[in-house]
């Protein structure tokens, strides 16, 4: 087992209760009243992967299927283009107006040296992955090869769906 319901619940809260590592414009932010919707009355154990991002969007996912007012339409959507992976979406959230919202998650450790942020990778920053959450991972719903995924050529999404980036950071 990875992780115990106790850690499960400490990693929950600090999710919750720790401010998103950067200040994202509305357009990609996830909304406060998606965070101030989550209850949880018990935290189940994750027996899932070791690695740390595939434990954090299990996370994320407990906390939009506790979500008062959220709803998970669908998750981990891999989109094909020409035989290659362009890229996965993380999430389809239903939001409290009915609208359908793409949301992409991240956790990663980052260390500040010479006014900037790098990752245990040194080819890695946070400035390079903000550029790409917002680039290219968001952008991957209006592309002509998520159109023709079957798992979401039957939603109703919209260019203003590509809504949500939520970057944790361990600084």
């Amino acid at each position: 087992m990875f992780a115990d319901s106790l850690q499960v619940k400490r990693d929950i809260q600090w999710i919750l209760g720790e401010p998103n590592l950067l200040e994202l414009p509305p357009i990609h932010k996830i909304p406060d009243d998606f965070w101030t919707s989550i209850s949880f009355n018990s935290y189940p154990e994750y027996e899932g992967s070791e690695r740390i991002g595939f434990y954090y969007q299990w996370l994320i996912r407990l906390c939009i299927e506790h979500s008062k007012s959220y709803q998970l339409v669908a998750e981990e959507i891999q989109v094909f283009q020409d035989g290659r992976t362009l890229g996965a979406i993380d999430f389809i959230v239903r939001n409290p107006a009915g609208e359908l919202e793409h949301w992409e998650v991240a956790v990663k450790f980052y260390l500040a040296y010479d006014a900037q942020w790098y990752g245990p990778n040194a080819k890695d920053s946070l400035a390079k992955k903000y550029h790409k959450m917002c680039s290219h991972q968001l952008a991957i719903t209006r592309t002509e090869a998520s159109k023709s995924n079957t798992r979401i050529s039957k939603l109703p999404i919209t260019d203003y769906c590509c809504k949500g980036a939520y970057i944790k950071a361990v600084v």
